[in-house]
């Protein structure tokens, strides 16, 4: 899986969680956790404000893709530059860093921590421009989560 593959690569203190949506996409969860021990968590349905970093991300991938557009026609290229052009922005909420510098120093300081591979056996890289950084909610725990996950209505913009 493409997720495990990315996150097998940072170091294990930047990659213990991951909240997700409630979307068919998390649905081999179980093989994320399996692979590199990152817990998955869930939203609760009709929770915005659990994935408030996923409603902006959306909200800010709309300046790049309209709503509803086929993402399968969408070249790598574009969705390179999109997530590097918003990455490199700076946020208020981290004191006027960008995303990237954020996480780049976050990794460094994960490395010169644990001085290990990320648990993988490969050694961790460090984000180069371009890199997708890791946004971090405070969703709750479902209690039972469901054999198969329900494919989530379109996001209502803000």
């Amino acid at each position: 899986m493409t997720i495990i593959e990315a996150l097998g690569v940072l170091p294990a203190t930047l990659r213990r969680t991951l909240t997700w949506d409630r979307g068919s996409e998390m649905a081999k969860h179980a093989e994320v956790t399996a692979a590199l021990g990152t817990l998955v968590y869930f939203c609760d349905p009709a929770s915005p404000w659990q994935r408030a970093s996923n409603e902006n991300a959306n909200g800010l991938l709309r300046q790049y893709f309209r709503k509803g557009a086929d993402l399968s026609t969408v070249e790598q290229a574009e969705v390179s530059f999109a997530a590097d052009e918003i990455n490199r922005r700076p946020r208020a909420v981290l004191n006027w860093d960008s995303a990237a510098a954020r996480f780049a120093s976050l990794t460094v300081a994960a490395l010169q921590t644990k001085g290990v591979s990320g648990g993988t056996g490969k050694m961790a890289r460090l984000p180069t421009t371009g890199d997708n950084s890791i946004g971090l909610s405070t969703a709750t725990v479902t209690k039972e989560l469901p054999h198969r996950l329900p494919i989530p209505a379109m996001d209502k913009p803000h």
